[in-house]
């Protein structure tokens, strides 16, 4: 626990402890294996409950943080504070995204690591911060690194890496260079309106129908503007018989995984129980066959000696991301904010309209993280009509058609716009057993209906759900669109959610308990696509 490193997501947390076990097989020192790396939201949750009972702790990741700091500065947590008082080094990857209460977190362990005769080690590029509109009014990227900057006073050591090692292309390798030196040698300068009109000129244009064509026979990584895109172009393709993945902020377990362990105590399970358990658990459902799935398991590093180990695996799931998504030619889609960290052979950037051709600073630092992925080829791709530019999102943040209508529709990306947290913590008017129960017979449910391509029907009141909360509720984001979109129109304050389920997937409860193992391990729906929301009256 010496050296303490942060990063944004589980897949970069994953990459970093890959690397280190790449070195450690090379000859590295084994005391590499010792190093912490995690995210920020699974370390203070591993932290409070090291003082707070898990199910007193808030459910949202920038709530639990807020919680912590709180906490922190007055001194109620003496086990964290220990903990954190004995890390010698705090290492912090991509520091120009921190904004908000993530920069306030750094900043304060930053504080404490420096008191106690630590060190800080931060890496990153202010010129790839895009990250600020996510900040819900606190420090922007910028003011953070300016904040650390006159914290580490005199005692700052700068170094400024000249070399990209990713680009096996010289053109694109100084289309690269042509863009940092836009935003000034500190990254923080505001490139001029010129850059970007200069750029896209300079960047070959591919026709929607080379899509097509290449993605028949090699893997392309399309890079869109939003979440909106991302359906609409994925829709497109797969309509013209294309093979396309799509890539949310996380990437989860495969659904089987929850399937196979779920409430099974103790420390462990042979293989001979666990082939039992796949065969009558599981088999009948996935094209996996058992020697499949132990091979996973194995590759995972929780299944050795005959053993697979429940613990280890649960903080699998929790800390880390599967082994990266398959290289089968066809189209992978992702936004421009969530390919950050990623790179590919060939990437194509969706056409900017509108705002995006203004030559804005902020789309400036955009295509220069969408640039920087690629390292063989990259293009521009033609727009084609039923790629609409943004939407129509109004001031809502989900919400992309209204119609003044009892029907409306609003786009969901993902496992992070729906809450699972009542997996977790039982309400008070049920025991722990019979909400056990609950959430068994709901996991048997939609593991019958395979969970593939249907719709998952889900009630919502902006009066609260009273003694029957259910199972799957809506993200805080969600319901403030749903509050602005009542009180607007004054439309009724309760109905229905129609969620398009893409697929099933495993989740980790975010500290360990007894509900669902010792894994701690959940089957999950996967949302994606267009939501209805139906209204009524009552």
């Amino acid at each position: 626990r010496d050296v303490l490193g942060f990063s944004f997501t589980r897949a970069t947390v994953s990459e970093i402890v890959r690397r280190l076990q790449e070195r450690i097989s090379r000859g590295a020192p084994d005391n590499l294996r010792y190093v912490n790396v995690s995210t920020f939201d699974s370390l203070v949750t591993r932290l409070l409950v090291l003082d707070i009972e898990p199910d007193k702790l808030p459910l949202g990741y920038n709530q639990r943080i807020r919680y912590f700091l709180e906490l922190l500065e007055s001194q109620k947590i003496p086990r964290a504070l220990e903990e954190l008082t004995a890390v010698r080094t705090l290492f912090v990857d991509e520091l120009q995204d921190l904004s908000g209460v993530r920069a306030d977190l750094v900043l304060s362990m930053a504080r404490l690591v420096l008191d106690h005769g630590g060190g800080l080690f931060f890496s990153g590029d202010p010129a790839q911060a895009i990250y600020d509109f996510d900040r819900e009014g606190g420090l922007t990227g910028h003011q953070f690194i300016r904040r650390l900057i006159k914290l580490v006073g005199s005692d700052l050591i700068t170094w400024r890496l000249k070399t990209y090692y990713r680009f096996h292309n010289p053109a694109l390798e100084k289309l690269a260079k042509d863009l940092r030196e836009s935003f000034g040698e500190d990254g923080l300068q505001a490139p001029s309106i010129e850059v970007l009109p200069n750029i896209r000129e300079n960047i070959p244009k591919r026709p929607f129908e080379w899509l097509i064509e290449e993605s028949q026979t090699r893997r392309i990584a399309v890079l869109v503007h939003n979440n909106l895109e991302i359906f609409q172009l994925a829709r497109l393709l797969q309509d013209q018989g294309v093979r396309v993945d799509l890539k949310s902020r996380s990437t989860f377990w495969p659904a089987w995984m929850a399937r196979l362990v779920w409430g099974i105590p103790g420390e462990h399970v042979t293989e001979v129980q666990l082939k039992k358990l796949w065969f009558r658990r599981v088999a009948d459902r996935v094209p996996e066959s058992w020697g499949d799935a132990l091979d996973f398991l194995r590759q995972t590093g929780t299944f050795q000696r005959g053993y697979l180990f429940l613990r280890p695996l649960g903080e699998l799931v929790r800390e880390h991301v599967p082994p990266r998504p398959s290289q089968e030619a066809g189209v992978f889609i992702t936004t421009i904010h969530q390919s950050k960290g990623l790179e590919y052979d060939t990437v194509a950037i969706l056409e900017p309209t509108g705002k995006n051709l203004s030559g804005d600073p902020e789309e400036v630092r955009k295509l220069y993280v969408a640039a920087t992925r690629a390292r063989h080829e990259l293009v521009l791709l033609a727009r084609k009509q039923e790629v609409k530019a943004y939407g129509r999102k109004d001031d809502y943040r989900h919400f992309h058609r209204f119609k003044k209508e009892k029907d409306n529709e609003f786009l969901l990306h993902g496992l992070e716009d729906i809450s699972v947290q009542n997996f977790w913590q039982c309400p008070n008017h049920m025991s722990a057993q019979d909400w056990e129960r609950l959430i068994n017979s709901e996991q048997d449910r939609w593991w019958g209906e395979e969970g593939l391509n249907r719709t998952l029907v889900l009630p919502w009141s902006l009066n609260g759900n009273g003694d029957n909360p259910s199972l799957i509720e809506l993200d805080h984001s969600v319901q403030e669109d749903l509050k602005d979109l009542v009180n607007r129109h004054s439309l009724p304050r309760q109905g229905h959610l129609e969620l398009p389920v893409r697929d099933l997937v495993t989740v980790a409860r975010p500290h360990p308990g007894d509900i669902g193992g010792t894994a701690g391990l959940f089957l999950v729906p996967w949302v994606f696509g267009w939501s209805r929301v139906r209204l009524r009256e009552g």
